[in-house]
């Protein structure tokens, strides 16, 4: 079975997980989401990649997609990583997502935890 990646941004980094991805019959990148429609087509045209997407909450509310890739700024990695665990199974975070326990614990329940929350069925 393929697990359907999307990507959460058109960061210059998702070149290298693309490149990953080709040599492999494990995954595929099925969807690109930018803040700006036009980036995510523009992008996904230039990679072969099937979907493109005008938000990041798009990406994530896709029930095609099955794990997301976050290559955001630090800044943003709690929040969006959050939201991916919430409505996702997988995701894949390359940086430490948080360097505080106050900023792990920003999850919807108040006390960082996710129970009964996640889109895994497993």
């Amino acid at each position: 079975m393929t697990l359907r990646v999307g990507l959460l941004s058109t960061a210059n980094i998702n070149r290298k997980l693309l490149e990953g991805v080709r040599g492999t019959d494990e995954a595929t990148v099925v969807a690109v989401a930018s803040r700006d429609r036009s980036r995510a087509e523009q992008f996904a045209r230039e990679h072969g990649i099937e979907r493109a997407l005008g938000s990041y909450e798009e990406l994530l509310e896709d029930p095609e997609v099955e794990a997301v890739y976050i290559p955001l700024p630090n800044s943003l990695h709690v929040p969006w990583s959050i939201r991916a665990l919430v409505l996702l199974c997988y995701m894949l975070l390359l940086a430490w997502m948080a360097c505080r326990i106050p900023s792990a614990r920003g999850g919807r329940r108040g006390n960082g935890s996710l129970e009964g929350r996640s889109g895994c069925s497993g």
